[in-house]
């Protein structure tokens, strides 16, 4: 059993297609597209199970019963397969960030910003093996900083609109973007690695009320 319970859940078909150069053009073959998937997979659980410094290609490989050949027609480096699966990720989470509901201190706006924010939980949980991994190769110089800004400007911008729209008095929208975004990033991460202990449902309904308690103090 691998050591993080969310690897199994993980189906490799869920992170295709992968954008650009040739594994684009090789994804057109069924072939080359399931082999795409077992490294994609292997690279996962060896990258959970030994960090991504730790993590040498060769692990990648026997994980994947392929051989350094295959290795190196897909890939340059373990770099270029987390980067892989790190664009995938950012793939799935901007269209989330764009599918953030209005923020509105109205039943149906709770209603949805919960169910928003559980699927940022459900989403995040069970992605969790590849956001540790990337955050520990994570740079501001290098590819993996410029991804995760990319994901992080996404989430900050929806909820710097849903700040906008509320205009409450004092509240800068870029500002409250980027607080809100830390505390539903930060929250979730603890919650999902059991950092903090709460159940689910008392944990959204907190979240939302804070959410919106911020943006549409009582009174007002």
């Amino acid at each position: 059993m691998y050591d993080d319970e969310s690897l199994l859940e993980l189906d490799p078909v869920r992170l295709w297609p992968v954008t650009g150069g040739p594994t684009a053009e090789r994804a057109l073959r069924t072939r080359g597209r399931n082999t795409m998937n077992r490294l994609l997979r292997a690279g996962i659980v060896c990258f959970a199970r030994k960090g991504f410094h730790g993590t040498r290609v060769d692990d990648i490989v026997k994980e994947a019963e392929a051989s350094h050949g295959t290795f190196y027609l897909y890939f340059a480096n373990k770099d270029e397969l987390l980067e892989a699966l790190a664009r995938a990720v950012t793939a799935e989470l901007t269209v989330l960030a764009g599918s953030l509901p209005k923020l509105e201190p109205t039943s149906t706006g709770r209603e949805s910003l919960r169910a928003w924010l559980a699927e940022f939980a459900d989403m995040y949980r069970l992605y969790r093996p590849i956001l540790r991994v990337w955050t520990e190769a994570e740079n501001d110089n290098n590819s993996f900083g410029q991804i995760g800004n990319t994901v992080f400007q996404a989430l900050s911008s929806a909820f710097a609109e849903g700040a906008r729209v509320a205009a409450s008095p004092g509240v800068d929208p870029e500002v409250a973007g980027t607080a809100l975004l830390a505390l539903v990033e930060r929250f979730t991460y603890f919650t999902a690695t059991n950092q903090i202990r709460v159940d689910v449902p008392t944990s959204l309904d907190t979240l939302t009320s804070v959410i919106l308690g911020s943006l549409f103090p009582p009174g007002d």
